[in-house]
């Protein structure tokens, strides 16, 4: 787990505002934020890289490179974390504690590679494909066979009826129907 010290941080307001925060004594608050950078690019080295905007990381934050800085204890820099986004290096310049640089660049900020997103748990439960429904005919999957050839038909002409006695003969209507019991 990632964690931010954030000493002087103390109203209930502003805790709710700043998720994922470790209080602990120190001279110096040190927060990460993350760069529109993705970590398969290569790592950036300063502001001049595309690395803006930022904004404040969290145990979620995946896939991109994080920029560490170190602050200033003072009220200006509870303001910058509590508004979440960083624009550019003008707006925590003064903010830097430079009494305080990290290891690896001499500075009071460096890059590191965020964790690499991973895809969501599958599901614990297996899914499951329908069999399909067997028809009548023999089983499922099965092509059914006919055993007798159906017989071919001859054409019959029904557009013309040529002789009175081919006709139907006519069904008689009833009026008035009644039923018995």
């Amino acid at each position: 787990m990632r964690t931010r010290t954030f000493p002087i941080l103390a109203a209930a307001s502003v805790l709710a505002l700043v998720p994922t925060v470790a209080f602990a004594a120190s001279d110096y608050e040190q927060v990460e934020w993350a760069t529109p950078l993705a970590s398969t690019e290569q790592m950036p080295t300063n502001a001049d890289d595309p690395i803006w905007p930022q904004t404040l990381a969290t145990d979620a934050t995946c896939g991109v490179y994080l920029q560490v800085d170190r602050y200033l204890n003072s009220e200006v820099t509870v303001s910058l974390i509590v508004a979440g986004v960083l624009n550019g290096p003008a707006e925590d310049g003064g903010l830097l504690d430079y009494e305080h640089p990290f290891d690896s660049t001499g500075q009071p900020w460096e890059f590191i590679k965020a964790p690499d997103c991973v895809d969501p748990e599958p599901s614990a439960e297996p899914s499951v494909t329908p069999e399909p429904a067997c028809g009548p005919i023999g089983s499922c999957g099965e092509v059914p066979t006919y055993v007798d050839e159906i017989p071919e038909l001859a054409p019959v002409d029904v557009t013309r009826v040529a002789d009175a006695a081919d006709a139907l003969p006519a069904v008689p209507v009833v009026a008035d129907a009644k039923f018995a019991g």
